[in-house]
């Protein structure tokens, strides 16, 4: 039996995390902008009221900061599985941020366990 947890904190930039699980954690929250932003262009369009898209709105900003931080953790664990530092993850917030988001997404990860831990399962 083995002492590794199921599931990885999400909230740890320690360890490392492979490319599944990196893009789910990416996805999950362009899924989030995604709602607000149909929230907003749905009042804009006079489908939704100003209290229900206000309250969409307020919903999905609270429940993006969460899933922020889940994506900047992740993005560090990533680059741990790539063998580099997590500091590269600033390199997202550039002109070329697109770019590094495909390189970080489509890299392998190193075989062996490397200076940041094992191999993620």
């Amino acid at each position: 039996m083995t002492n590794r947890q199921p599931i990885p904190a999400v909230f740890s930039w320690r360890g490392r995390v492979g490319r599944l699980r990196f893009w789910a954690t990416v996805t999950h929250q362009a899924s989030w902008l995604g709602w607000i932003f149909a929230a907003v262009a749905a009042h804009d369009a006079g489908l939704l009221s100003l209290d229900a898209a206000g309250w969409v709105a307020r919903v999905g900003v609270l429940a993006l900061f969460p899933a922020w931080w889940m994506t900047i953790y992740a993005g560090i664990r990533r680059w741990h599985d790539i063998g580099l530092s997590g500091w590269w993850s600033p390199a997202l917030w550039t002109p070329a941020g697109p770019l590094v988001l495909l390189v970080m997404g489509l890299t392998p990860g190193t075989r062996e366990a490397n200076r940041f831990g094992p191999r993620p399962a």
